[in-house]
Parts: structure tokens; C-alpha cells; sequence
């Protein structure tokens, strides 16, 4: 009974440093990045508005909306593989978590850079499709195709490092519409386990074929959150 009641004090005393800022200081931020959104990949990021940072989270997710046919149905090159066209493949779920921090260096708190580290994975599961083009790392593409039951899983764990700049639309309200565009670089590992089933890979029929590989990337990343803060008082 003892250590629950000093776990509840210390608790309240961490709470309340968190929140012991100025009573009209915005405590939480919600965006979403929208290019991503209209482009079928549904993100939430929530943040704790700190003096001169944030901390927070996202999490995102982009349904399948294809349950069969061509992996992807548009030509690749060597710098567009099939293991590099995630997004285009409508045969994929997807879930992302992020987490990430904002440090702002100006004194108007509207500058920022930002680490972000993240996972994210892609995945189907017993379909009947195919492809034919580019497959292969960046640096060691070649001809690839398949055709039979697919079931795929791609992974990925990267970095990025982004610069931004925050643009408040009500400065004075409690509510306070944001805009941000950023753009900055990355670097991610990737790996991938494809399973084809009574099917052909590059021609060649197997009853079962299992395909494996790790990759190191480089990312650039480009975007426009858009969202709210909302003040919380003491």
C-alpha cells in the first residue's frame, strides 16, 4: 500500500511539471500529413508542447484496396523496383508508428528540426496476382516477375531528419489552427520475405518458392502537416 502511494505522489508530481507552463500556453498538438492522406495513407500524429520542443507520436495506416490481379500494373526501372513501389502496390496493408521530437531554434518557436524514428510494415496474405518488370535492390536491379498465390511481407526501421517551420493561424485563441511544411533526408533497413504458391517466378514454376532480403536506403521526404493545438490550463 505503501509504494502505490508514493507511486500516485510521484505521479502527481510529474504531472503537474508537465502541465505548469502558462495557462495560455497551447499543451497538445494533433496533425495529419495531408498529401500522404489524399494519397490513401491515413496518418495521426499527437503531440505534448513543451517551452522550445515537442514530444510525440503517429501512428498511420493504409488499407488494400485490391484483392487480386497485377502487383503493380504501371512500369518500373532500376530506380523503381518492385520492392520499392510499396505505395503504388494496392495489394498492401500498411501500418506505421512513429515516434519523434521537435526542436524549435528561433525565438518566435516557428523553425524546427526533427528526428524522427520509425517502423513501418507492408503485407498481404494468400492472393492470386502477378507482375512482370524491374525487381531487385537500387543497386542490383534485374528482370523479375511472378504469377500464382503471393503471400508478401516487406519491413522497414529508418530515420529521418526533417526541417520544418510552424505556422499558427490563431495565435491567441485556445484553439489554434497549424500549418507546417517540411521536407529533409533519411535512411532506412529494409527487408522483405515473399511466398509464391502453385506459381512461376521469373518463369520458372514451383509448388512453393520462398524469396529473402535486406536492403540499406537512402529516403527524402517532403510534406504539409496540418492540424490543431489546444491549451490546457493549470
Amino acid at each position: 500500500m505503501k509504494k502505490i502511494s508514493v507511486f500516485i505522489f510521484l505521479l502527481c508530481i510529474i504531472q503537474t511539471s508537465l502541465f505548469a507552463q502558462d495557462s495560455t500556453r497551447s499543451a497538445y498538438r494533433i496533425t495529419t500529413p495531408i498529401l500522404q492522406d489524399i494519397g490513401g495513407y491515413f496518418t495521426l500524429s499527437f503531440e505534448k508542447v513543451l517551452i522550445n520542443k515537442t514530444i510525440g507520436t503517429s501512428i498511420g495506416f493504409r488499407p488494400s484496396t485490391k484483392n487480386s490481379g497485377e502487383g503493380i500494373s504501371s512500369n518500373t526501372g532500376p530506380w523503381s523496383t518492385y520492392q520499392m513501389n510499396n505505395f503504388q502496390n494496392k495489394l498492401y496493408s500498411s501500418f506505421t508508428i512513429d515516434l519523434f521530437m521537435k526542436f524549435y531554434f528561433d525565438k518566435k518557436h516557428k523553425s524546427f528540426l526533427m528526428p524522427d524514428i520509425y517502423y513501418r510494415l507492408w503485407s498481404f496474405t494468400n492472393k492470386e496476382c502477378s507482375f512482370t518488370g524491374t525487381g531487385g535492390r537500387i543497386n542490383n536491379s534485374y528482370d523479375y516477375s511472378y504469377d500464382g498465390t503471393r503471400t508478401e511481407q516487406q519491413q522497414l526501421a529508418g530515420l529521418k531528419i526533417l526541417y520544418g517551420r510552424t505556422y499558427k493561424l490563431n495565435k491567441n485563441g485556445s484553439f489554434k489552427p497549424i500549418i507546417e511544411p517540411y521536407a529533409g533526408i533519411g535512411c532506412f533497413v529494409k527487408s522483405y520475405t515473399f511466398q509464391t504458391y502453385n506459381g512461376t517466378v521469373n518463369d520458372i514454376y514451383y509448388d512453393y518458392h520462398k524469396e529473402m532480403s535486406t536492403g540499406f536506403y537512402p529516403s527524402v521526404h517532403i510534406g504539409i502537416n496540418i492540424g490543431f493545438e489546444f491549451s490546457v490550463r493549470k
